[in-house]
């Protein structure tokens, strides 16, 4: 089991900035804010489309969305950590890694924000890879409701948000990363 911190940066007597704070427990495992904001990083500069005036990806208005979508991420990568069932190519990992590259000037300010390093980075392609891969072997029909799998994997996990979790709130997990 991990030990996570979380930690408030005080900034005077009145004004503090938030470090980082839980957000979901899936098993017993929990993550954070500054989990959800690298995987969802790292997995919009994946995307093929992307447009530079949207470039701030994580806001209050979407917020909601990516913690539903990383909580699904999260079940698909225990599914396939269960299993093993597949490891992105040296060549796959270096494929994504230059694409991401090329939409870091976007993201830089987030990615320093979040303390985001090469092997971070590398870390966060893996997983987004193996993850990419598992929807489009378990997707091969488009379909507007929830898939069965999925709601097979939900039933198999124990999941629970934290209290808050569904409201965005900025962190900065870097001294100096943004206040």
């Amino acid at each position: 089991m991990r030990l996570l911190v979380i930690y408030v940066l005080a900034l005077g007597n009145s004004a503090y900035t938030l470090g980082d704070r839980l957000l979901l427990q899936i098993n017993n495992d929990s993550y954070t804010q500054r989990q959800l904001e690298a995987h969802t990083l790292v997995r919009e500069a994946l995307r093929v489309v992307r447009q530079p005036e949207t470039a701030a990806i994580i806001s209050a208005s979407r917020w909601r969305d990516w913690l539903d979508m990383f909580r699904e991420d999260m079940l698909i990568l225990l599914e396939l950590e269960r299993y093993d069932r597949y490891r992105p190519s040296p060549a796959d990992i270096a494929a994504a890694r230059r694409y991401v590259l090329q939409k870091h000037a976007l993201m830089q300010a987030d990615f320093v924000r979040l303390g985001i390093e090469d092997s971070t980075l590398t870390e966060l392609i893996v997983v987004n890879l193996k993850i990419n891969f598992y929807r489009r072997a378990r997707d091969k029909k488009t379909a507007v409701q929830r898939p069965r799998w999925l709601q097979k994997m939900e039933q198999r996990h124990f999941v629970r948000f934290y209290r808050g979790s569904s409201i965005w709130m900025p962190i900065y997990p870097q001294r100096g990363g943004g206040h």
